[in-house]
Parts: C-alpha cells; sequence; structure tokens
C-alpha cells in the first residue's frame, strides 16, 4: 500500500517523507508534512512546528496527527471531528510504516483526553472507526 501524498508535497521539489518527520492527514485523506500546515498559516522560523498547532489541525479541522516514535507510532485525533475518508488516509500511511505499537491519543470536550495503545493497526482500525462517529453515537454505544 501507498501513502497518498499531497500535490503541496510534490511542489516542494518532490521532497519525500522521512519517517522521522511528523505528519497530518487532513480532510481528503491526504498526507501533508506538519510543517506545510505552518508554512500554510504563516509561521515561519524555528519553532514553527508545535504542540498548539499540532492540536488546532487535529480538534479545529479534523486531521489526523502521526509521528514516528522510537517504539511505534503515535497517532492523535479528536473524537468525533474527523472523517472516514481523513481515518483512510491515515490507515494508509500507519501500514506503510508497519509500526509494532500505536499510541493513540483521543481528544475530546473541554481539553480532556485519553491515551490507548494497541499492538495491531486492525485493533486501532476498530477503535478509531467508532472515535469518527458522531458523540451522540459514542455515548449511546457506552464509550463516551
Amino acid at each position: 500500500m501507498s501513502v497518498m501524498l499531497s500535490d503541496e508535497l510534490f511542489a516542494m521539489g518532490g521532497r519525500c517523507m522521512s519517517l522521522a518527520d511528523d505528519f497530518l492527514v487532513d480532510d481528503k485523506g491526504r498526507v501533508l508534512l506538519a510543517a506545510l500546515l505552518a508554512e500554510r498559516i504563516g509561521r515561519d522560523g524555528p519553532g514553527k512546528i508545535d504542540d498548539a498547532l499540532i492540536q488546532y489541525a487535529v480538534c479545529e479541522l479534523g486531521y489526523i496527527h502521526i509521528a514516528k516514535r522510537f517504539d511505534g507510532l503515535s497517532v492523535e485525533l479528536c473524537a468525533s471531528a474527523f472523517s472516514l475518508v481523513t481515518l483512510i488516509g491515515a490507515l494508509f500511511a500507519i501500514t506503510d510504516h508497519r509500526p509494532s505499537q500505536i499510541f493513540l491519543t483521543v481528544y475530546r470536550d473541554q481539553g480532556q483526553r485519553s491515551l490507548e495503545t494497541f499492538t495491531s493497526i486492525g485493533g486501532f482500525a476498530n477503535r478509531a472507526e467508532i472515535l469518527a462517529q458522531p458523540s451522540s453515537a459514542l455515548t449511546s454505544s457506552g464509550f463516551g
């Protein structure tokens, strides 16, 4: 499987995504380097990518953030804020990296967050599919 890279990434001189780079999956399932989002909103210079920018992309734009860790991949998403299209793009990206573990951070209303760990992509995919549902479906299913 291959990651669907955005046209903008190729416009950066065909630079390929390295495993060390943080990246975001947008609402169209495209994989973007986190630095690209920083450039889009006018941030320049050192420290242009920070936790606030990533949290904004995840919680306000419905993106999924993926970052390589020495022991697997870190994935951040906001419950019921991302689409299934975004999830599909993220699953392709995660599969390409073949992580031994997936560390999921789920943001919720009022700044709450939870942490979960998965040792299989299938387990992560099942949980993420539930989290993509509207919050009323989460509450009625016992996950809210």
